[in-house]
């Protein structure tokens, strides 16, 4: 009985270490796989949105010493109208989780986009009253000089998602294989001290050889030989 007290106290704690380890683990995946998607996957679009604006909206309406002012002043609406959507897309990236060296990319990468829009909007205020000054900046190059920083650093920031991402999702899975591993040693001694409890009660208890019953051992009496008389021969008397 003592035994089976004992049995029964592992198992109960082998059934509450069971349930802790498993509410750890569902914390801890529940947060690899939300921070894998809020702060990795939802950001790349936006980031990607930001790099186009620069690498695709600026450098076409820019795209040579010689602009289409025409068309550029026709786009104008569009460029700013693309402009803020990329900002809003990149001040909600920048409220996510950011690891150490993504805040300094961010951060560099901020400084970059504030140089880049500062002469992106004097070109489009001189292309309305001054043309021939927003030629002889272009001449210089100094918009892709301006430019090629912002586009390297999202570029870097994409690949860092993904690699961030990479290393969350190899986490949650070791999580989910200790947790494994786990479980299978906790159902392998659940196993044996269940076993431990129940043999004994189905096992069909062994019958107790009845004692012998002793035989009484009569003494065997040797019979009496019978008495033999002896038998005296008269005297004979002698007559005088």
């Amino acid at each position: 009985m003592n035994n089976q007290k004992t049995f029964m106290l592992i198992l109960t704690a082998i059934v509450l270490l069971i349930a802790g380890y498993g509410i750890y683990v569902e914390k801890s995946v529940r947060a690899s796989a939300t921070t894998i998607l809020e702060d990795r996957l939802k950001p790349v679009p936006l980031i990607s949105h930001r790099f186009d604006y620069y690498g695709t909206t600026i450098q076409d309406n820019f795209s040579s010493n010689v602009v289409n002012y025409e068309q550029l002043l026709a786009n104008r609406s569009e460029i700013q109208k693309v402009k803020e959507e990329t900002e809003e897309g990149w001040e909600t990236y920048k409220s996510t989780y950011l690891t150490p060296d993504e805040a300094r990319l961010v951060e560099h990468a901020q400084k970059a986009m504030d140089e880049a829009d500062e002469l992106v909007s004097m070109l489009l205020e001189k292309a309305v009253t001054d043309r021939k000054a927003v030629d002889s900046i272009l001449k210089t190059g100094i918009l892709n000089e301006k430019i090629n920083p912002v586009l390297d650093d999202t570029n870097a920031l994409m690949d860092l998602q993904t690699e961030v991402g990479k290393q969350e999702t190899i986490k949650m899975i070791d999580l989910l294989k200790n947790f494994s591993n786990f479980m299978m040693g906790a159902l392998a001694l659940a196993i044996v001290l269940f076993g431990s409890i129940v043999y004994p009660m189905i096992k069909k208890p062994q019958e107790e050889p009845k004692p012998k019953r002793r035989t009484p051992v009569r003494k065997t009496t040797t019979p009496r030989k019978p008495a033999v008389r002896k038998t005296t021969t008269p005297r004979k008397t002698v007559s005088k």
